[in-house]
């Protein structure tokens, strides 16, 4: 059993709007160098590294346009059931999840047995 948090880290801190910066590309940008730093930080702190980082997006609310910019895949759709869902039906919002590989090899390095 592995110790410590997982090698795929969920990315939950909301980007600022792109109007704010002269840059009119500045979500994506700075998306772009938090995922190039993830990985080794990650490492830094608890001694291993992150090869895929993941997020969710409430079509309702924002369209995702960033993480598109940034290169993210749209994954699918969450079941709106939660983490602890019991139940079969929606009872959160219906989200969109998007991710990134941190390394080429992400699936092999992900599914490779202790």
């Amino acid at each position: 059993m592995r110790a410590g948090p997982p090698p795929l880290r969920r990315i939950q801190q909301p980007l600022p709007d792109p109007a704010v910066g002269r840059d009119p590309h500045l979500a994506s940008h700075l998306l772009g160098q938090m995922m190039r730093r993830l990985s080794a930080e990650w490492e830094r702190v608890y001694a291993h590294p992150v090869y895929f980082a993941e997020t969710f997006v409430d079509p309702q609310r924002f369209q995702g346009t960033c993480y598109r910019a940034a290169n993210w895949l749209v994954l699918g759709r969450t079941t709106g059931r939660g983490p602890a869902g019991r139940t079969h039906r929606a009872t959160r919002p219906i989200k969109e999840v998007l991710g990134y590989p941190l390394v080429p090899d992400f699936r092999a390095r992900l599914t490779r047995l202790p």
